[in-house]
């Protein structure tokens, strides 16, 4: 019985593939298969870190620190961003993610109304020329505002 429901599977497969898939089918077998497989598996290795080893990944730390900025940015604005991270491409895309919706642009140009300074290895408080310090958060997160000079 088991044997003849495997059958009536298999050709209802293939006749599907022939139907969607006729040039294709080696290719679309060669990457639905092996998702069935590895999705799950993916899947529970993330909630295993998560759930089990309590281990996050380093975009949960920018989510963290940033909080407090994004509720003070305006939604979509075009907001310009310093960092002395030393990889500034990480960096960059980590800070854009967690301050969506804001538009972040990297560097001092062009000059937008907002700058978000991200300083954690550099004492003190740095200045940019053209812009005055808005709100320092204390998380090494300062805002600036553009001067009207």
């Amino acid at each position: 019985m088991a044997k003849r429901e495997v059958e009536v599977f298999k050709a209802y497969c293939q006749s599907i593939m022939k139907r969607f898939f006729p040039s294709v089918r080696g290719a679309v077998l060669l990457i639905v298969i092996p998702a069935f497989f590895i999705v799950p598996v993916y899947f529970l290795t993330v909630v295993k870190e998560i759930i089990v080893d309590k281990r996050f990944g380093p975009g949960v730390s920018y989510e963290d620190r940033f909080a407090v900025v994004r509720k003070d940015l305006p939604a979509h604005a075009p907001v310009n961003f310093v960092s002395d991270h030393p990889d500034k491409s990480v960096d960059y895309l980590y800070v854009r993610y967690a301050l969506v919706p804001a538009r972040i642009v990297r560097g001092l140009k062009p000059m937008h109304d907002l700058l978000i300074a991200q300083y954690l290895n550099t004492p003190g408080i740095p200045s940019f020329e053209g812009y005055q310090l808005l709100k320092n958060y204390g998380n090494g997160v300062l805002l600036f505002k553009r001067s009207t000079n």
